[in-house]
């Protein structure tokens, strides 16, 4: 069996709540001393939601990219592809600028010097050659490791799609290859020249998680069939997971912690260990049961505008980033008190899903069907 013409499946609204779930609790748990971050429902598990969102965007890829592919052309679809990648590497760029914006113009008003905490000292003392590195991606601040990673794995899409034209298996293979190589070989991209430190988020591990995605937003691999047993084992794993990777617990109960420092090797995130994707996917299991029984939630209420927040993905996640350190400044201010920290990660989320419906609507160019009316009404 070849797949050369492709045919995405029709875009499940529920991979954009989930998405928006990812980015939303990325927001919060990049937020500096953030009392949140404990309860936050990844704060459990062998996977959070980087899982979650790299998952997602791979099926989101497929569905968005996947149909050009195959409707309009290899070299069509790679143009498209390249297009978002330059758009990817801009917003980047702009990210670390606002950043080191935000980081000095916090220092100046409380004293502490953010610039330092964010890995971006040598940013401000050596300008000229630290941009040389942040624009050729080898100086890479801390919490702004996503952008890259994922760029990383749209660019090598047109090589995936070419390698499973021949076969959806052989994608994946090659896909696995790299993930085993990079495992032995220790590959990575570095983000820091001066201290050898890898991107936080290796591109050579974590693109399986992605292609798995790519590769069921495809039809190219089916979903395992609905199954009771299954379903029970991955409930079961979800629960077994929990005392082992709830810091807290380790404080009163030592062996947990020894028998997470055991499993560190399998389930360490920078190269997405192989325990983080065999958990996800088990719980990713779990979420679709669910999803396929509850389709009208994902178009109600808050449901919907956490949907429409993650199909603004690139937005929500650059607006959050900075916002992040803005709600991490405001929270110290406020010496992490438990009511204003909570008005301020709710009135974050608010705001971002605020943006994501701006962006919509202009995404919907209004103006347009005002033109179009003033057109009918002159004839």
């Amino acid at each position: 069996m070849t797949a050369a013409n492709p045919t995405p499946r029709p875009r499940n609204y529920a991979v954009d709540f989930f998405r928006g779930c990812a980015l939303l609790i990325i927001f919060m748990s990049h937020t500096r001393d953030n009392p949140w971050y404990w309860f936050m429902p990844t704060r459990v598990g062998f996977a959070d939601a980087a899982e979650l969102f790299v998952f997602c965007s791979g099926v989101v890829v497929a569905y968005a990219y996947g149909k050009t592919y195959a409707r309009a052309g290899f070299w069509l679809g790679a143009a498209k592809t390249a297009k978002r990648c330059m758009e990817l590497y801009a917003v980047h760029i702009a990210l670390i600028v606002m950043f080191v914006f935000f980081a000095v113009e916090a220092q100046q008003m409380t004293g502490i010097d953010y610039p330092k905490d964010a890995g971006l000292a040598q940013f401000i003392d050596q300008p000229d050659k630290i941009l040389h590195q942040m624009l050729s991606l080898y100086f890479v601040p801390n919490f702004l490791d996503i952008l890259p990673m994922y760029l990383t794995l749209l660019a090598i899409l047109p090589l995936m799609v070419l390698l499973g034209r021949v076969h959806p298996l052989l994608m994946l293979s090659v896909s696995l290859a790299i993930y085993l190589l990079a495992w032995k070989f220790n590959w990575y991209f570095v983000a820091n020249l001066a201290e050898d430190r890898p991107w936080f988020f290796n591109p050579f591990g974590w693109q399986l998680l992605f292609y798995i995605g790519y590769s069921i937003g495809s039809g190219w691999i089916r979903y395992p069939s609905d199954s009771k047993s299954l379903l029970y084992v991955c409930i079961a794993f979800f629960f077994l997971s929990i005392p082992v990777t709830y810091f807290p617990l380790h404080w009163k109960f030592p062996v947990l912690g020894e028998v997470f420092n055991f499993l560190q090797p399998v389930m360490h995130k920078t190269p997405c260990g192989p325990l983080r994707i065999i958990y996800f996917l088990a719980m990713a299991y779990v979420a679709r049961w669910w999803a396929i029984r509850h389709t009208g939630f994902f178009n109600r209420g808050v449901a919907r505008w956490i949907t429409i927040a993650g199909q603004q993905s690139l937005t929500v996640y650059a607006c959050g980033t900075l916002m992040s350190f803005t709600a991490g400044v405001l929270i110290a201010y406020v010496q992490k008190d438990v009511l204003w920290s909570s008005a301020i990660n709710i009135a974050g989320c608010g705001l971002l899903v605020g943006i994501a419906i701006m962006v919509r609507w202009f995404k919907s160019k209004p103006w347009q069907v005002g033109t179009i009316r003033q057109h009918q009404t002159a004839e």
